[in-house]
C-alpha cells in the first residue's frame, strides 16, 4: 500500500513537472502584447499605402487618357476648321479636266456622225468621248441647264441682280480674231500676236478654224495641240469657238470632235483672270457667261459639210431654243443695260436657217428690237460689219478677216451705253494692233 502510493506521488510529480516545463516553453516563445500590436499596426499602415498607391496610378493613367483624347478632339477641330472644303463659302466647282475617256462613240445626234470604232483611229491618235456630264462652274452669273430634248429644250437661267449702277462698270474690251494658222507662216504671225496681246484685253476671242482643211487629210493631235501652246503665250484668256475644219471637214469627223475636245475643253482654266463659262451639258464645245452685264454666248454654228441631216437641223434648233430662253430670261434681270455678243464660226447660209431664221424673227417680233445683239464670226475670210442684219435693226454681223494679215478686231462694251443701237452699244476697231508678221 505505501508502495502503491509512493508510486502515485511520483508519477503525479513528474506529471506536474512536464506540465509546467510545456508551460515555461510557451511563456519563452511568447511574442509580448505591445509587440504584436506594433506588427499589426505596421502590416495595417503597409496594406493602406498599397492600397493608396495603387489608386493613385489608376488616377494618373485616367487623367493622361483624358488630356489625350482632349487633344485629339482639339486637334480634329482644328483640321476641319482650316480644310479648305470645311467652309462651304469657299467651295467653287471648277472643271480642270476634260471629261473622261470612253470607250463608246458619240450618238449621231450629239456629235453629227456615225459610231467609229476605237481601232479604225490613226495610230497615235486616241478617240475620246465624255461618259459623264462635264462638271458645271457653279460660281458664274449664269447657269444653264437644258433639258434632254434636242428641239424644245427648257434651260434653267440664273442670273444675278444687276449693279445699282452700270456706270461704275469699266468697259469690257476683247479682241476677235479667227482662221489661223493655216500654214506654217501663218503659225509665227500668231505666235507674235498672242506675244503682243494689248494690256487692256479682258479675253480674246478665236471664232474657229485652227487648221487648213485638206482633201483626205487626216486631222492630227499635233496640230491642235501646236496651236494650244501658242494661244498659252497670250497673258488674256483664249476663248473658242468650234470651226468646221477642225471637226466635220476632217475625213474622220469622230476623230475630230475628240481631239478638240480633248484639247479645248476648259481651256480657259488655264488663265488666273479668266471669265466664268457655263458649258452646255449636251454641247459641251457651247458655252455661255455674264461679264459687267453684258451676254456672251458660243455655239457650235459651223461651215463646212453637213454629214447628217437630222444631227445638224438637231443641233441648230436646240442652240436656237436654249439661246431664244437664255436671252428672255436675262432681259428680264437686266432690261435696258442688256447687251448680248453670240459667237459662232459660220458666215450664215441656207444649210443654217434652223437657227438664223427663227432668231431673226425673234429679235424683231418677241424682243422688238430692244437689246443690242452682235453675231461675230469667221469662215468667209472677208471683213464684213453690217448693221440691221437679216433685217432686225437691233442685230449687226462683224465678220474678222483671218490669216495673220491682220491684227485682231478690237471690240469694246461700255455698260454706261443704253441704247439698243449697236451702233453705240459697240465699238469696233479693225486691226487694232500691230505685229511681226
Amino acid at each position: 500500500m505505501a508502495s502503491k502510493l509512493k508510486d502515485t506521488e511520483m508519477i503525479e510529480a513528474v506529471s506536474s513537472s512536464v506540465e509546467f516545463s510545456f508551460i515555461e516553453d510557451d511563456k519563452n516563445n511568447e511574442i509580448p502584447l505591445d509587440n504584436r500590436q506594433k506588427a499589426i499596426t505596421d502590416d495595417d499602415e503597409s496594406t493602406t499605402d498599397k492600397k493608396q498607391g495603387t489608386k493613385r496610378f489608376f488616377l494618373m493613367v485616367a487623367l493622361a487618357s483624358t488630356i489625350v483624347f482632349a487633344g485629339s478632339l482639339l486637334m480634329a477641330f482644328l483640321l476641319m476648321k482650316n480644310s479648305p472644303g470645311s467652309d462651304v463659302s469657299s467651295v467653287a466647282v471648277t472643271p480642270e479636266s476634260p471629261p473622261p475617256k470612253s470607250n463608246t462613240q458619240p450618238t449621231p445626234t450629239e456629235n453629227g456622225t456615225n459610231e467609229t470604232d476605237v481601232d479604225e483611229y490613226p495610230v497615235g491618235v486616241p478617240a475620246f468621248l465624255p461618259s459623264a456630264t462635264p462638271v458645271q462652274n457653279t460660281s458664274a452669273v449664269v447657269t444653264l441647264s437644258p433639258v434632254v430634248s434636242p428641239v424644245l429644250p427648257s434651260p434653267v437661267l440664273i442670273v444675278s441682280a444687276p449693279s445699282a449702277s452700270p456706270l461704275s462698270m469699266t468697259p469690257i474690251v476683247f479682241y476677235a480674231f479667227g482662221d489661223i494658222p493655216y500654214s506654217a507662216a501663218e503659225a509665227i504671225g500668231l505666235e507674235a500676236m498672242m506675244d503682243n496681246v494689248p494690256l487692256d484685253a479682258d479675253f480674246l476671242v478665236h471664232v474657229g478654224d485652227i487648221r487648213l482643211a485638206r482633201d483626205s487629210a487626216p486631222c492630227l493631235r499635233s496640230e491642235y495641240e501646236s496651236v494650244r501652246d501658242l494661244f498659252l503665250r497670250s497673258h488674256a484668256p483664249v476663248l473658242l469657238a468650234m470651226g468646221d475644219n477642225e471637226w466635220n471637214d476632217c475625213p474622220n469627223i469622230d476623230e475630230g470632235y475628240d481631239l478638240w475636245l480633248q484639247t479645248f475643253y476648259n481651256f480657259e482654266q488655264e488663265w488666273a483672270n479668266r471669265p466664268s463659262l457655263q458649258r452646255w451639258t449636251k454641247y459641251p464645245e457651247v458655252f455661255h457667261f455674264v461679264m459687267r452685264e453684258v451676254l456672251f454666248i458660243c455655239l457650235n454654228l459651223v461651215g463646212g459639210l453637213v454629214h447628217d441631216v437630222d444631227e445638224w437641223s438637231t443641233r441648230l434648233e436646240y442652240q436656237y431654243n436654249s439661246t431664244r430662253d437664255l436671252i428672255l430670261e436675262y432681259d428680264a434681270k437686266y432690261g435696258d443695260a442688256a447687251k448680248v455678243v453670240i459667237i459662232g464660226h459660220c458666215d450664215p447660209s441656207v444649210d443654217h436657217r434652223a437657227f438664223f431664221n427663227p432668231f431673226s424673227t425673234f429679235v424683231n417680233e418677241e424682243l422688238q428690237n430692244r437689246i443690242p445683239i452682235m453675231y461675230l464670226n469667221g469662215d468667209k475670210h472677208e471683213w464684213d460689219l453690217s448693221y440691221d442684219y437679216m433685217g432686225a435693226p437691233s442685230l449687226m454681223r462683224l465678220m474678222v478677216v483671218g490669216s495673220s494679215k491682220e491684227g485682231p478686231i478690237r471690240i469694246e462694251i461700255n455698260p454706261q451705253e443704253l441704247s439698243n443701237d449697236p451702233r453705240i452699244a459697240f465699238g469696233v476697231l479693225r486691226d487694232s494692233y500691230s505685229f511681226a508678221r
